[in-house]
């Protein structure tokens, strides 16, 4: 745990954050000074990006003081901290501007290539990742064997059962939601699901990353769902399925390989487990003799 502020961690956060807020302020500054009003010097679509900069500084603050005053949180504590769920959603003002911004242009359907939609797939990548990152303590690529696991009881395969629903729920309401707006090019799917958990490796255990070729076949699925049933909202019926079919498919490759291939540590455990079921086996023989 750590017992400082001034760690690592925050330095790439609070880094990143600057970086963000120098270029949004900036480019208000030049547009400004090129004969623009200050509310139209604010490029379109980044109104809340803007917004989002003073209240992720406020929250940073805050943040240091709850940490002096309270301590540090353990556990899933971080996640539910109210300065850090203030970052969390003025991080997602932030980030979400190109996204916004490629939204609001009148890009005809035929210019939806990677060319014109890059900067807004990355950003769509940011902010389901920052959903799964705070939504980590029921994530079925952190917390694996919470279904796959023989030796864990009912309820934490319930917890685990759930996880993937609110899991499924969220990638494909981020998905569907870019799918309302535009005709995403083949690889999409590919490059978001697979970043995604490659980050939500980072927060598992030491052979989390293993999962992430799992990322990369399901992503290469979706994406051949994608070209092939071409969903949108004016096909509803393959919109339905699309959305069906994706999450079906992206978690039967997860329980294949996280059943067949099982961590160490669960692995730890059903050695454990056989050996305390010998010793126990050979204790009750020598009592009935």
């Amino acid at each position: 745990m750590d017992k400082t502020f001034f760690t690592p961690w925050h330095a790439v956060l609070y880094s990143g954050y600057a970086a963000c807020a120098f270029v949004l302020v900036a480019t208000v500054f030049i547009n400004h000074l090129r004969g623009y009003r200050w509310h139209e010097a604010i490029p379109g679509g980044y109104e809340l990006s803007l917004l989002g900069v003073p209240l992720f500084l406020a929250a940073g603050v805050g943040d240091m003081i709850w940490h002096i005053l309270f301590g540090f949180e353990v556990g899933i504590e971080p996640l539910l901290s109210p300065t850090h769920l203030v970052l969390a959603f003025s991080g997602l003002l932030i980030m979400s501007g190109p996204f916004r911004a490629a939204w609001r242009r009148a890009d005809p359907i035929s210019t939806n290539n990677w060319a014109t939609l890059f900067p807004a797939i990355i950003s769509l990548t940011a902010i389901l990742s920052l959903l799964t990152f705070f939504t980590s303590f029921a994530h079925p690529f952190v917390q694996t064997g919470l279904v796959t696991d023989t030796f864990v009881g009912d309820g934490e395969k319930s917890r685990g059962a759930a996880a993937i629903l609110l899991q499924a729920g969220i990638l494909m309401g981020v998905i569907l939601l870019a799918l309302r707006r535009w005709r995403l090019p083949v690889g999409t799917l590919t490059l978001v699901i697979t970043l995604n958990i490659a980050l939500m490796s980072v927060f598992g255990h030491e052979d989390q990353y293993k999962l992430i070729p799992v990322a990369l076949l399901s992503g290469v699925i979706a994406d051949f769902l994608l070209w092939r049933l071409k969903p949108a909202v004016t096909r509803p019926e393959a919109l339905r399925l699309f959305a069906f079919t994706v999450p079906v498919v992206f978690y039967q490759v997860w329980y294949s390989v996280t059943f067949w291939c099982p961590r160490r540590d669960s692995l730890s455990k059903q050695s454990s487990h056989s050996i305390q079921h010998s010793q126990a086996t050979q204790v009750e023989r020598c009592l009935t003799m």
